[in-house]
Formats: structure tokens, C-alpha cells, sequence
């Protein structure tokens, strides 16, 4: 991911588009969230994979949570 960052922050700000919708989110809440889902609830997943395949996301996940 970093390498695709790097590729394209001429045209693509990576760290603002995730500042600005975490914003989005933060700002008054995520309303799909805050409708369905108690305030006192925690969750928690478990992945299970069956076959072999590519996970998307992992590096962008990953660069998200360094902010």
C-alpha cells in the first residue's frame, strides 16, 4: 500500500480522504449505526476462511490505523 501512496499522491491524498471520513463518522456519529445498534453493545468477528484467495484492504488497513 505504501508503495500505491507514494505511486499516486499527485492525484490522490490518501491520508485526508481517511481524516475526512473518519470525520464523517465522528462528527455526529454514523447515523446507520447510532440507529441500529445499542450504545452499550461490543462486538467482536471472527474470519473464517474455507479456501485459498486474496484479502483486499490489508495494507490500507493497516496504514488507517497508523493515524
Amino acid at each position: 500500500m505504501a508503495n500505491y501512496i507514494l505511486q499516486h499522491k499527485k492525484h490522490f491524498n490518501f491520508k485526508t480522504f481517511v481524516q475526512n471520513a473518519l470525520q464523517e463518522d465522528v462528527g455526529d456519529g454514523d447515523h446507520s449505526a447510532l440507529a441500529t445498534i445499542p450504545a452499550n453493545k461490543k462486538g467482536k468477528c471472527h474470519l473464517l476462511v474455507k479456501e485459498n484467495g486474496i484479502l483486499a484492504g490489508v495494507e490500507a488497513a493497516k496504514e488507517i490505523f497508523l493515524f
